[in-house]
């Protein structure tokens, strides 16, 4: 009862009475910001302009500055006051909601004197913070309360509070130091012209300074990019039984602690285990893994296009080329594909490119399947003219496209562009196999593209490229899309 007294008194029938929240009850002087409201849901609605257009008939004005600036505030007040119950939200970030909102009550009851209910809800809400990590919560909370236990003279209370919260604040510093190790290492993996052997032992050393803290405070978080940096580790370094290991740790460690797991960590499980089938060549475990992935990622988010993406590689080295190819045309059409960058969509292009040369290829398509490819190879900018990423994608498929026209004086010249990017762009250890592709269309041509010599002097090379593993890291969804070893049988029987 002390509780509901102290916030009875916060609150008042005066300040009850300004709270306001989006509904279809808020009454008459809300209908305009109900409005509003759902419009944003709206697949058409993009920027203030179509707003304003779909609510007045006009571009924005000072009445629309107004409206939006008082939704903003509706919504930021509705956000305060989710049904966390009801939301589908994951255990840990419903009591993260919870304790917020409790702290939140806790300040205000302290800056208004009513110590006694902020001292009841501190105490009922510290043990929650502190099973689920909170530190953002569960410090402040015990600062309050060690404060409070001062002021009373209670001891005992003060030396148990100092004690939890120094050790709230050192494991707030683990899991803090985690993070930065972690961001340092992805921003030095997409830095341009990184190297993944330096990369990776980066990776390992930062995971040796986590695993140390993990002796003193072992969070869950701290564990998790504990993991995470040694499955980075193993991948950069093309050690995929490795990296297996690692993310069946992660796997454990998740269903070790479900409360604290979200729908992300699911998201980083799934896409590893997906990325790492696929280098080994387990393609069922894939499958699972994209399957799983795409179940639990919102339609309108990278994460799905991700998952669509590996998925549909996983189908082309699976020689399902009919399903990935429904798979490149379902994500063509998606709606939400034009709000990608244009390098994401240049690279669904390609994909189709190699989905109809497959179905061409592999399952006797018709002279349709060419008219495609020309024309979506006439609409590849980006990765034409970069000479990273899928540069030697674009190669090997103008290759095929002019293979399958018989259009041979065309391919001397994309084996000159292959030559130089061989001379100037292909590093010896990372790109073996690229190397060896690339010296078997050599070949091809030394041979005026005659099909029996061909065949006989490239036995050597092509024994020497099923030899090869098919890594490195990032060979696969950039390079190989078709595995080279299945395309030189089809090179050699399309030459005179």
């Amino acid at each position: 009862m002390n509780t509901l007294k102290s916030l009875y008194r916060l609150l008042s029938r005066k300040r009850l009475r300004k709270i306001e929240v989006l509904s279809d009850e808020a009454g008459k002087s809300s209908s305009q910001a109900l409005k509003f409201y759902r419009l944003l849901s709206q697949a058409n609605i993009e920027t203030d302009d179509d707003l304003a257009m779909a609510l007045f008939g006009k571009k924005p004005d000072d009445q629309f500055r107004m409206l939006k600036k008082r939704v903003k505030a509706l919504m930021m007040n509705n956000a305060f006051f989710l049904d966390m119950e009801k939301t589908g939200f994951p255990p840990r970030l419903k009591k993260m909601h919870e304790c917020s909102r409790n702290l939140h009550v806790v300040k205000m009851l302290i800056f208004t004197g009513n110590i006694k209910g902020a001292l009841e809800i501190a105490e009922a809400t510290l043990p929650a913070a502190l099973k689920f990590e909170l530190w953002n919560e569960a410090i402040p909370l015990l600062g309050y309360l060690k404060s409070i236990a001062s002021s009373q003279h209670d001891r005992k209370k003060y030396k148990n509070y100092v004690l939890l919260l120094e050790n709230a604040m050192n494991a707030q510093q683990a899991d803090y130091r985690a993070d930065i190790l972690k961001t340092d290492l992805e921003l030095d993996m997409r830095t341009p012209g990184a190297v993944p052997s330096a990369q990776s032992e980066k990776a390992l050393k930062s995971a040796g300074i986590i695993e140390e803290s993990l002796k003193h405070q072992k969070t869950f978080h701290s564990n998790y990019i504990y993991l995470l940096l040694k499955k980075y580790a193993f991948t950069l370094a093309d050690e995929y039984d490795a990296a297996s290991v690692a993310i069946k740790e992660m796997q454990g460690l998740f269903e070790s602690r479900p409360t604290f797991v979200s729908p992300e960590h699911w998201s980083d499980l799934y896409s590893s285990k997906l990325y790492v089938a696929l280098y080994q060549a387990d393609y069922a475990l894939a499958r699972s893994a994209a399957k799983k992935g795409i179940a639990i990622t919102p339609k309108d988010g990278m994460m799905w296009f991700v998952f669509h993406r590996y998925y549909f590689l996983v189908l082309m080295h699976a020689e399902d080329y009919k399903e990935a190819l429904n798979i490149n045309n379902e994500i063509l059409n998606h709606p939400d594909l034009k709000n990608q960058i244009e390098a994401n969509k240049e690279e669904w292009q390609i994909y189709s490119g190699y989905g109809h040369l497959a179905q061409n290829i592999f399952l006797h398509g018709s002279s349709q399947n060419k008219l495609r490819i020309h024309k979506l190879l006439n609409e590849i900018i980006i990765y034409r003219n970069n000479k990273e990423g899928l540069h030697v994608a674009v190669l090997v498929l103008e290759v095929l496209y002019y293979l399958m026209n018989k259009e041979l004086s065309k391919i001397t010249d994309r084996i000159e562009a292959f030559r130089q990017y061989k001379k100037r762009n292909l590093k010896i250890a990372e790109t073996t196999r690229v190397r060896v592709f690339i010296d078997l269309l050599i070949l091809a041509e030394k041979n005026s593209f005659n099909k029996e010599k061909t065949a006989k002097s490239s036995i050597g090379l092509l024994k020497q490229l099923r030899e090869i593993p098919r890594g490195p890291q990032g060979n696969i969804e950039n390079i190989e899309i078709i595995p080279f070893e299945r395309l030189w049988p089809w090179v050699v029987d399309q030459l005179v």
